[in-house]
């Protein structure tokens, strides 16, 4: 079963910060693992599914900067394309939803010390960041 997935690779430029959210206990998938706003594509373009995915997720209003190559990633019998994208936000104000019980802005070196999704790494790599 394939599933696209959209993730907003999110940073505030104002304090040089990404934003990672940890997957709340409750979640099939990764719990409490750290990751950036993400979720299923629906009837739009990628900038737009990360915009709606950040909004919905922490309450932030974004600006698309980039998209890059979609990847796969397997996970058991389910298949996963990603699509990431490089969001800029101005507001570090960021309100949880049931989806995700914590969140921090990290620099970029920090990213390493938390327990991320398998993909996080690639995410960033492949926007370039």
């Amino acid at each position: 079963m394939n599933h696209d997935v959209v993730v907003a690779v999110t940073y505030n430029p104002e304090i040089e910060k990404f934003l990672l959210v940890k997957r709340a206990e409750s979640r099939d998938r990764y719990p409490g693992e750290w990751e950036f706003p993400s979720g299923f594509l629906e009837d739009e373009t990628e900038r737009e599914g990360a915009l709606r995915e950040l909004e919905e997720e922490t309450g932030l209003i974004g600006k698309t900067i980039k998209t890059a190559e979609p990847f796969t990633v397997e996970s058991g019998e389910y298949h996963f394309t990603i699509h990431p994208v490089l969001v800029i936000v101005e507001s570090d104000e960021v309100e949880l939803t049931r989806e995700h019980d914590k969140f921090e802005w990290v620099k970029r070196d920090q990213i390493d010390g938390f327990e991320t999704v398998p993909q996080l790494e690639k995410d960033m790599r492949v926007l370039g960041v």
